[in-house]
């Protein structure tokens, strides 16, 4: 019995050694009938099909059962909850908005960093009902029509219109960014005072609690802020919840409002906005460029509003 046990193994060994021999950089055969699945089929929207290609994002909007729309790993939980497909009428409109926000975005950038699908619904109800919810590091789902936001009367400039919607949906795709990052970005997070995963935040609350002071906390915030040069007071917890602040901030904001708001602020600010645009600079993307272009945009719609 000893024997064919050894013989047993060394036929195997011998059956992995040629397998090695043979294709040393194996792949998979053509004749097993394997498939790609993921990605819009021959059938989509000639739009669909170009974001795609382009950035590597899939804009989903067809389910027969809402677990192909709720099937992941979850940032916000949908699972327990009733998931109704988007209109026919405002599927031209979602994919002007998404169009619109990745014409923004490098390409390449793209296909690294950002999440594979944005996934519109007509809306979801888990309790109550939902705008966005990111399933893991690799969907997004959105409602359209946005709950809560402005009538979609001009889709081509719905982008810049809706500043509240976009923002949301950029602080998304911020924390998304970051989730899928190897490691931080080390002048980014060596600028300023170390990440205290929510120390100060939490004794700035505990401290509330005791002489309810509110105007000691609004100064508590700003010397958290200062010290770390963060957007936010939130921003002092991790390296994660700062860059996405900082990215959601240049991508909506033109550079005179930011150094206005922050970089006159002091060094620290400046250093964490120098260090953010040069990661990006490498990258192969302009964020400013595209938060000057958005400001432009958004203060044209509200000086149309005015007049």
């Amino acid at each position: 019995m000893k024997f064919i046990n050894i013989y047993l193994i060394l036929s195997v060994l011998a059956l992995l050694v040629c397998g090695c021999d043979n294709e040393n950089d194996p792949v998979a055969s053509e004749n097993l009938g394997f498939t790609t699945i993921f990605g819009p089929d021959e059938n989509a929207d000639p739009i669909v099909k170009e974001l795609y290609q382009k950035y590597g994002v899939w804009v989903r909007m067809d389910f027969t059962d809402q677990v192909e729309v709720t099937n992941g790993i979850l940032g916000a939980e949908v699972n327990w909850c009733t998931v109704v497909k988007i209109l026919d009428e405002d599927r031209q409109n979602a994919l002007t908005y998404i169009s619109t926000l990745m014409s923004h975005v490098d390409p390449g950038f793209a296909k690294k960093y950002f999440p594979l699908e944005f996934f519109f619904v007509n809306k979801y109800v888990a309790g109550w009902p939902k705008e966005l919810a990111p399933i893991g590091r690799s969907r997004l789902l959105i409602t359209w029509p946005y709950l809560y936001g402005i009538e979609v009367n001009d889709p081509a400039n719905y982008y810049y219109e809706d500043d509240g919607m976009t923002w949301q949906v950029w602080s998304e795709v911020a924390s998304m960014i970051t989730s899928r990052m190897a490691e931080p970005v080390a002048d980014f997070a060596n600028a300023g005072k170390a990440y205290d995963g929510g120390a100060a935040r939490d004794q700035m609350w505990a401290e509330y609690e005791k002489d309810d002071d509110w105007e000691k906390v609004q100064a508590t915030k700003q010397a958290i802020c200062d010290a770390g040069g963060h957007i936010s007071f939130s921003g002092s917890v991790s390296f994660e919840v700062d860059f996405a602040q900082w990215l959601t901030t240049v991508l909506t904001t033109s550079y005179d409002n930011i150094k206005a708001w922050y970089l006159d602020g002091g060094k620290t600010y400046q250093d964490k906005y120098n260090a953010l645009i040069k990661f990006f600079n490498e990258e192969g993307w302009d964020i400013q460029a595209a938060g000057n272009l958005y400001q432009k945009k958004n203060d044209a719609y509200y000086e149309s509003q005015d007049e």
